[in-house]
C-alpha cells in the first residue's frame, strides 16, 4: 500500500521545484574594504592624490577618489576579488599594486611616490612656452596702446609660474599707463620680491612714488636701484646715483642729495644734469666756490641746454 506519510518530504521537494522556489537561499558574501595612505619623500603625507580602484576579475567595477589631508583613503563596499589600485599626481611617478579583497575584511596598501623628472620638465617647458606667448602678446598690445588687454596678458602670464618677475614688471608698466597706480605699485613690488636685483623695477617704483609725492619711499627705492646699478650696471651707475639725488632732494634731504650728486659726477664727470644739480645742492649748503666750479663744468658741456640760462644767472651772481 502507498505510504503517504513516508513520501511527504519527497513530494514537498517536487512541489517546490515545480513552482520554481529554491530549496534554500544562497548566501551573499560580505563586502570588503581597501584602505591606504600615500606619502612622498621623507614620508610626508600627500593630500589630493588621485586613487583609482579597478576590479581585475568578475564584474567590472571602477572607483575614483582623492587622498585626504593626511594622505589616506578608504574604499568600501567592494565585492571580494582581485583589484588594481593606482595612485597618481602631477610631477610624481604613479604607482600601482594588486590587492586581494576578502569578504568582510580590510586590505591595507601603502604608496610612496617619487619625483617624475621627465614629466615635470615637460610640464615646465609647456608653462614657459605659454608664458612667453602671453608676454609677447602683452608687449604687442602695449605698443598698440591697448593697455587693458596688455595688463590682462601680463597678469595671466604671472599666474602660470611663481618665478616670472618680468611678467609683473611689465604688468606694472601697463597699469601705470592705465593710471591704476595702486595696481602698478603692487606689480612692481611683486617683481622685486621675485627678483631682488631687478634694477628697472626699483627705478620704476622710485619714479612712481616721486610722481605721487611719496618722496621718502621714492628715496628708498631709488637707493636700492642705485646700489644695484653700481654693482651690476656700472655703465649707468651715474644715472642711478643722479636719480637717487633727485628723490632725496624732493624729500627735503638736501645734504644726502648732495652726496648722491657728487657720486654721480665722480662716476661720470660728463653727466651734465648731475653737474647742474650738484651746483644747486652746493649753493643750498653754502659751498659757493665748488658750486661755481660745477656750474662752469655744466655750461661747458651743455651751453644751450634747458638749464643753461639759469646756470649763467647763478654763476654771474656767485662771481660778484
Amino acid at each position: 500500500m502507498f505510504d503517504i506519510a513516508a513520501r511527504r518530504p519527497l513530494l514537498c521537494l517536487m512541489w517546490l521545484a515545480a513552482f520554481g522556489v529554491p530549496a534554500a537561499s544562497a548566501q551573499v558574501a560580505a563586502p570588503g574594504v581597501i584602505r591606504g595612505q600615500v606619502v612622498g619623500t621623507a614620508a610626508k603625507p600627500l593630500a589630493g592624490v588621485a586613487i583609482v580602484v579597478e576590479r581585475q576579475d568578475g564584474a567590472p567595477l571602477h572607483r575614483g577618489l582623492r587622498t585626504d589631508a593626511s594622505g589616506t583613503f578608504d574604499v568600501g563596499d567592494l565585492p571580494p576579488g582581485r583589484y588594481g589600485v593606482t595612485a597618481e599626481t602631477p610631477d610624481l611617478l604613479s604607482q600601482s599594486f594588486d590587492v586581494i579583497v576578502q569578504a568582510g575584511q580590510t586590505a591595507d596598501v601603502s604608496f610612496q611616490l617619487v619625483l617624475d623628472q621627465e614629466a615635470r620638465a615637460r610640464r615646465r617647458l609647456a608653462e614657459v612656452q605659454q608664458q612667453e606667448k602671453l608676454v609677447g602678446e602683452g608687449l604687442e598690445l602695449a605698443a598698440a596702446g591697448r593697455y587693458d588687454e596688455s595688463a590682462a596678458r601680463f597678469r595671466d602670464a604671472g599666474r602660470l609660474t611663481s618665478e616670472c618677475g618680468a611678467c609683473f614688471h611689465d604688468l606694472g608698466r601697463a597699469e601705470e599707463k592705465r593710471q591704476n597706480y595702486a595696481a602698478a605699485e603692487a606689480a612692481y613690488q611683486q617683481a622685486v620680491a621675485i627678483d631682488p636685483e631687478d634694477i628697472g623695477a626699483y627705478a620704476a617704483l622710485a619714479e612712481l612714488y616721486n610722481r605721487q609725492r611719496q618722496f621718502d619711499l621714492a628715496a628708498q627705492a631709488g637707493a636700492r636701484a642705485a646700489a644695484l646699478g653700481a654693482r651690476t650696471a656700472p655703465g649707468t651707475a651715474s644715472a642711478f646715483r643722479y636719480n637717487e639725488g633727485i628723490y632725496l632732494w624732493n624729500a627735503g634731504r638736501v645734504a644726502d642729495a648732495l652726496q648722491e650728486f657728487q657720486a654721480a659726477v665722480r662716476i661720470d664727470p660728463g653727466n651734465g644734469d648731475a653737474q647742474y644739480r650738484l651746483a644747486l645742492a652746493l649753493i643750498n649748503q653754502g659751498q659757493l666756490g665748488p658750486a661755481a666750479a660745477a656750474l662752469t663744468r655744466y655750461l661747458a658741456m651743455d651751453p644751450t641746454g634747458a638749464n643753461a640760462p639759469r646756470a649763467r644767472t647763478l654763476l654771474a651772481g656767485l662771481r660778484k
